[in-house]
C-alpha cells in the first residue's frame, strides 16, 4: 500500500493483540474474541458519515493485464503488483461510483478469474469499500 493511503490508516486490533502491533499508526482497539461481526459494527459507528476501507494488513493489490477484459495487452503477464498509480485509478473509479449512489464495493480475490473489469451484486468476502454517508 502506498505511504499516502497508509498515512490514513487506522489499525483495528483486539486488546490481547495490541502489543503486538509497531506500525506507526492510529489504533482502534476493540474487545477481545468479539467476532468479525461485531467488530464491522463497531467499526461503522467510529467511521460515522466517512467512506473507508476495511482492508486485511497484509493486502497486496494486483493489476490485471487489461486483455482479459477485451482491451489492448498492457503487460508482460497476466497480473503484477499494483503500483501507486493503479491504487490511484482504484480509489478514483471507487469515489466516482460511490457519487452514483453505490455504498458497498470490493475487490475479488486474486485467483477469480473475471472475464469484465467489474460485476454487480456479487459477494463480496473481504477488502470493503464503505460509503459511511450512506449508512447513518
Amino acid at each position: 500500500m502506498p505511504d499516502k493511503y497508509k498515512e490514513k490508516t487506522i489499525l483495528v486490533v483486539q486488546e490481547h493483540e495490541r502489543e503486538q502491533y509497531k506500525y506507526d499508526c492510529e489504533y482502534f482497539v476493540v474487545g477481545d474474541n468479539i467476532g468479525i461481526a461485531k467488530t464491522r459494527e463497531l467499526i461503522y459507528r467510529q467511521a460515522g458519515k466517512k467512506r473507508y476501507a476495511i482492508l486485511d494488513d497484509d493486502i497486496i493489490f494486483y493489476r490485471r493485464n487489461k486483455k482479459y477484459h477485451g482491451f489492448e495487452s498492457n503487460m508482460e503477464k497476466s497480473k503484477r503488483v499494483s503500483t501507486e498509480k493503479d491504487i490511484d485509478d482504484m480509489m478514483e473509479t471507487y469515489n466516482e461510483w460511490m457519487d452514483e449512489g453505490f455504498m458497498h464495493l470490493g475487490c475479488r480475490d486474486e485467483s477469480l478469474w473475471p472475464k469484465v473489469s467489474y460485476l454487480h451484486n456479487k459477494e463480496i468476502i473481504a477488502n470493503h469499500f464503505i460509503d459511511g454517508s450512506e449508512l447513518i
